[in-house]
């Protein structure tokens, strides 16, 4: 299956998921998984999950004290619906 394909139907499938279980289910480089959920994002096909709904209690990470707790990013199938 194309790799692209293949990242897509795993979102589609399991609702979200981040960087490190995608690598797992695809067995693609980190450079590869990198690439391909750039442009699927970029085609409007995926969107990254808000910090929010991963349960960040701020609703961004970054310099936060509590950052060093908060999920890897994770993403799913663009919704035009979430805007």
């Amino acid at each position: 299956m194309n790799a692209l394909l293949e990242v897509y139907h795993l979102l589609a499938l399991h609702g979200s998921l981040d960087v490190a279980q995608l690598q797992q289910r695809c067995r693609v480089s980190p450079a590869m998984l990198a690439a391909l959920l750039g442009q699927l994002e970029m085609m409007k096909k995926i969107e990254p999950v808000p910090a929010a709904a991963t349960g960040c209690p701020t609703g961004s990470c970054g310099s936060c004290p509590q950052s060093h707790h908060c999920a890897p990013v994770r993403y799913r199938v663009y919704n035009a619906s979430n805007i």
